[in-house]
Parts: C-alpha cells; sequence; structure tokens
C-alpha cells in the first residue's frame, strides 16, 4: 500500500465499473482496454506523472521507455497479441515480481504501460474524443490507426481450418501499410527484422 497510489487505484475502479461492457476476449482487447483506462486517467488527473498512474517507480518507467521496442517485439514474438490463454500474460496486467515473459528484471503490468502507449499514439493519429475512443471496441482498427507495427503469423492448424477467417482478415487489414500477414511459415525473415 502506497498512499501516492490512492486517488489513481480509486479512478481505475471507477473506469473500469463505467466501462466493463467492453469486451476482452483475447491479449489485444485487454492491452488496447488499460490503455484507454490509463490515457482516460492521465486525462482525469493532468497533476499526476504518469508513472504514478500506471504504479510503476520512476526507474521502472524510464527502462520502460527505453525498452519500448524491445517490450513490443517480445509480444509480437511470443505471440501473445491474440491470444486467449490469460495464464500466458497474467503479469503483464497483474502485480506480479516482474513481467516474466518479457524479463525477470521487468516491472509487472507492462501490458498497462504498452497499452497506453498505443493509446496515446492512437490519440495523436486520430481525431476523436475521449468518449469515442472508450465506445470504440474494435482493438485492431485502433492498434493499426496508432501505427503500430503488427504481424501476424497464423498456426498452421489455423491457416487449414479457418480459411474464410483468413481471407476476411487479409481483405480487411493487408491495405493498412502498418499490418503484415505471414502465411509462409518457414520464412522467418520477420523474426529477424521485427
Amino acid at each position: 500500500f502506497q498512499e501516492k497510489y490512492i486517488i489513481p487505484d480509486i479512478l481505475e475502479n471507477w473506469c473500469n465499473v463505467q466501462f466493463e461492457t467492453n469486451p476482452q476476449s483475447n491479449f489485444l482487447d485487454k492491452l488496447i482496454y488499460k490503455g484507454k483506462i490509463m490515457y482516460l486517467m492521465s486525462q482525469f488527473l493532468p497533476h499526476k506523472n504518469i508513472e504514478t498512474i500506471l504504479r510503476f517507480s520512476k526507474s521502472e518507467f524510464e527502462e520502460c521507455e527505453e525498452s519500448e521496442s524491445v517490450i513490443w517485439d517480445g509480444i509480437i514474438s511470443l505471440d501473445l497479441l491474440y491470444s486467449n490463454y490469460e495464464r500466458e500474460y497474467h503479469s503483464f496486467f497483474n502485480i506480479d515480481v516482474c513481467t516474466r515473459p518479457i524479463s525477470p528484471d521487468s516491472p509487472s503490468r507492462l501490458g498497462y504501460y504498452t497499452g497506453y502507449k498505443i493509446i496515446q499514439n492512437y490519440m495523436q493519429n486520430t481525431d476523436v474524443s475521449l468518449l469515442e475512443l472508450m465506445q470504440n471496441t474494435n482493438s485492431q482498427q485502433i492498434l493499426l490507426n496508432s501505427k503500430y507495427k503488427v504481424i501476424l503469423r497464423p498456426h498452421p492448424m489455423s491457416l487449414k481450418l479457418s480459411k474464410k477467417k483468413i481471407k476476411s482478415i487479409k481483405k480487411k487489414f493487408l491495405e493498412n501499410y502498418n499490418f503484415k500477414l505471414e502465411l509462409d511459415l518457414p520464412n522467418f525473415d520477420s523474426f529477424l527484422f521485427s
């Protein structure tokens, strides 16, 4: 318990009650949702440092800022973006000793930080109000409009069983220069250069 977190904790809980209808079926949905809540809180509490809102120490926040691309690359390379298995990403959104999949030296709740950064970029690259942001439940659209790079590598079984879905994704997002659908699984170039 730390006194500096009392107001952010109360506001986060209030926001969660107000916007709990936002679907969070996978890692990306939860990432975007938590980012929206943190961004909203930063607007409601302009006198609070963002590291306090995120529940980070100043040094932890600075480390995140320096490692933002490493964190994002870790999320992509661990294939977490569309994961439905919360046990794989529990420490990204809950208080723990670290965010295990990224590093034993990282702070926990890196999902809050990454989500906040995505929403911050989204708000800088679009002309939407806070209300429109909170009402938008299309996590994929928010991510792509934030200018983050997304590489989707479907599992071989998904390629076999979900041809219509893959075709729909391809049709919907392939024109977006921030999106890459990688169907050539033996090709590891994007692993090396992402």
